[in-house]
């Protein structure tokens, strides 16, 4: 069983587009589009999206109503650098510009600066990239690491591995989540695969019946949904 399981595991493959005028980097499984990295300047942060299952629905929203700053699979915080004001990566519709003009771009942003490994190898592949927090358009106060790993596994499912660093660049960085937005990464997941359709949300225990926003519990959850099986942890760090 474990050579028909590893045989058939190599024999799948992953392949990476890199398209530097749309800003996406696609990782596509046996030629079909897996998940999408998006890391232009016209968005707020870099996000994943699509995000799709083994059959090929997408499992996440951008943009959605009545929340369009949802970025399907993201991260992002209230933060503030040495006692000053509160910058709000999160709500970033308060960070054009000018008030209540999109067209007029951002004040606040988390931009992707480079892509430090894209690497392939049969049935995996590596993408390493750095970000910067930017306050004011030019005050770099965080750098962010993101280390996504993508395996095709043999039954057509897929391992979607992603964990990030974020580094303070001068003074003291504090994070300012509160009682609803408290979790990375923050994920949308479609109507059609959410709680009220069907799908499952439980923590690491085991327990799905538990509040909608409940900071106190284990910051650790997996996701039942249509299937797929999707699984979010959060771990302290010093800064």
């Amino acid at each position: 069983m474990l050579c028909i399981a590893a045989r058939a595991y190599a024999e799948r493959q992953i392949e990476l587009q890199r398209d530097d005028r749309a800003s996406t980097l696609t990782v596509e499984i046996d030629g079909r589009e897996a998940v999408v990295y998006r890391f232009g300047p016209d968005d707020a942060f870099p996000h994943y999206w699509p995000i799709r299952s083994p059959s090929g629905k997408a499992l996440t929203l951008q943009h959605p109503d009545p929340y369009p700053y949802h970025r399907s699979a993201w991260v992002a915080d209230k933060v503030s650098v040495a006692g000053g004001p509160s910058v709000d990566f999160y709500h970033c519709w308060s960070n054009y510009r000018t008030p209540d003009d999109p067209r007029s771009g951002w004040r606040h942003f988390i931009r992707h600066q480079k892509f430090d490994e894209l690497k392939t190898d049969g049935a995996q592949a590596i993408v390493r990239s750095t970000s910067h927090w930017v306050v004011n358009e030019s005050r770099s106060i965080l750098t962010e690491t993101r280390n996504l790993r993508v395996v095709a596994l043999a039954q057509g499912e897929y391992l979607l591995d992603w964990s990030w660093t974020l580094t303070p660049n001068e003074s003291p960085v504090r994070f300012e989540s509160d009682a609803v937005h408290y979790a990375w990464p923050y994920v949308r997941m479609a109507p059609e695969f959410s709680v009220e359709h069907g799908g499952t949300l439980r923590d690491d225990a085991g327990q799905s019946q538990w509040k909608r926003h409940a900071p106190e519990r284990h910051p650790a959850i997996l996701a039942e949904i249509g299937g797929c099986l999707l699984e979010a942890s959060v771990e302290a760090f010093e800064s």
